[in-house]
C-alpha cells in the first residue's frame, strides 16, 4: 500500500476478533510512534501496553467509574447520559479487543492545571505532538491489517485510570487495537474546497 493508500483506508474499527495480537507487532507500531516529530524535540510520550488480565482489571476500573457517573450524572454536563452511555461502549469494546495501548504526556504531571497564557501554549505544543505520534500508530496499524480506534472517552475516568496506571504524567488519550473483525467504510470527509483557504 502507498502512504495515501494506507491514509485513506485508516478508519475506526470497533469490532475485533478474540486473537492476541503478536507483541513483535505491537513495537512495530511503537517504533512508527516515536518517529512522529515533536516540539523542539521533546517527545514527550509514553506508551502503556495492556492486555492479558491487566487489560479486564483495567476495563473493571474504568467501568465502575462509568456506572458510578451514570447513577449520578453531573446536573450542568450538557447531554451526560449520552456522553455516558457512548463511553460505557468505548469501555465493552476494550474489554472485547485484545490490547489498549495508553499514551502518556511525560512533560505535564497528571494533575496540572493551566495557570498562564504561556503555559497553555506549552500544553497545546506537547498534545499536538503526542497527537502526531498517535497518528503515526493508527496507520501503522492500518499497514499492517489491524484495526484500532482512538479513544479520549478514558476522560470520563482520568484520575482513576491514571491512579491504575500508577503513573505521574498527563494521560492524553488510548488506542485500542487488535484483528478488525469488520471492514467498515471509511467515514465522508468533507469536501477539501469547504475547508481551505487559499492566501497568495
Amino acid at each position: 500500500m502507498s502512504l495515501m493508500d494506507t491514509i485513506t483506508a485508516r478508519t475506526s474499527i470497533r469490532k475485533f476478533r478474540p486473537d492476541e495480537v503478536d507483541p513483535a507487532l505491537i513495537r512495530d507500531i511503537l517504533e512508527a510512534a516515536i518517529r512522529a516529530p515533536s516540539a523542539k524535540n521533546f517527545q514527550p510520550w509514553h506508551f502503556v501496553v495492556v492486555s492479558g488480565a491487566k487489560k479486564q482489571e483495567m476495563v473493571q476500573t474504568f467501568t465502575q467509574v462509568l456506572e458510578e457517573a451514570a447513577r449520578n450524572p453531573d446536573p450542568t454536563a450538557p447531554n451526560a447520559k449520552q456522553m455516558l452511555a457512548a463511553a460505557q461502549y468505548t469501555a465493552k469494546l476494550m474489554g472485547e479487543a485484545p490490547v489498549t495501548i495508553f499514551v502518556l504526556n511525560t512533560m505535564i504531571p497528571a494533575d496540572h492545571l493551566v495557570q498562564s497564557g504561556m503555559e497553555q501554549r506549552m500544553m497545546l505544543s506537547l498534545v499536538q505532538s503526542v497527537s502526531a505520534a498517535i497518528e503515526n500508530m493508527l496507520l501503522r496499524i492500518t499497514d499492517l491489517g489491524l484495526g484500532a480506534f482512538w479513544n479520549c472517552d478514558v476522560f470520563f475516568a482520568y484520575d482513576a485510570l491514571v491512579k491504575w496506571l500508577d503513573t505521574p504524567h498527563q494521560l492524553i488519550a488510548a488506542v485500542t487495537l487488535g484483528h478488525p473483525a469488520e471492514q467498515p467504510q471509511p467515514r465522508p470527509r468533507k469536501p477539501l474546497d469547504d475547508v481551505v483557504t487559499w492566501l497568495q
